[in-house]
């Protein structure tokens, strides 16, 4: 995520709805211009979608996906078992 946004590749940054307060403030100042989106799933369920075991925060690099995800996160709705539809 930092070299992504480092580089200027970033497009937008995702941070877990469970991110540290810590995690946010370290970020902040790297991004720039790049949107910061914090997204309905904790750090596991991130790390899943990317295949790992957890992420507090990730970087996207694709312009496309990101515009994507972006009008995605503004339509989500919350299910009544708890789970999130993007």
């Amino acid at each position: 995520m930092r070299l992504a946004l480092l580089e200027g590749k970033a497009k937008l940054v995702l941070l877990a709805q469970d991110a540290s307060d810590r995690t946010r403030r370290k970020v902040e100042p790297k991004l720039g211009d790049v949107p910061l989106a914090v997204v309905p799933a904790d750090k596991s369920q991130l790390g899943r979608a990317l295949g790992r075991e957890s992420c507090a925060i990730c970087a996207v690099t694709d312009r496309g996906l990101a515009r994507s995800i972006s009008q995605r996160l503004e339509t989500t709705h919350t299910n009544p078992d708890g789970g999130v539809t993007i």
